[in-house]
């Protein structure tokens, strides 16, 4: 808050009293970002993590589906622009998870 209050102060400052406190708060900005950036790091990480250990349980299904329905190809429904509603194996595999 401390940002926005300088900036709603900012017009009845002078300007190298504005920019000192700006200078001021930099140190704070800077260590705000750095702990910003280390969490969407992390964030990111571990939906690899979760993405990678569901695609690890399914894809024997998958598979298992794939040799017994006669399909040669399967793709991940993020790649595709359009599908046949028909061709998703979503519900096959989600029951056979269970």
């Amino acid at each position: 808050m401390k940002n926005a209050d300088l900036e709603n102060k900012a017009a009845f400052l002078r300007p190298e009293e504005l920019a000192q406190r700006r200078a001021e708060l930099e140190p704070d900005h800077t260590a705000f970002q750095a702990e910003y950036d280390k969490a969407q790091t992390g964030v990111a990480d571990m939906e690899s993590k979760l993405i990678a250990d569901v695609l690890g349980q399914t894809r024997p299904i998958v598979e298992g589906i794939a040799r017994e329905e006669g399909y040669s190809i399967i793709f991940n429904a993020d790649s595709l622009v359009w599908f046949d509603p028909i061709a998703d194996l979503t519900n096959k595999v989600i029951g056979r998870s269970r």
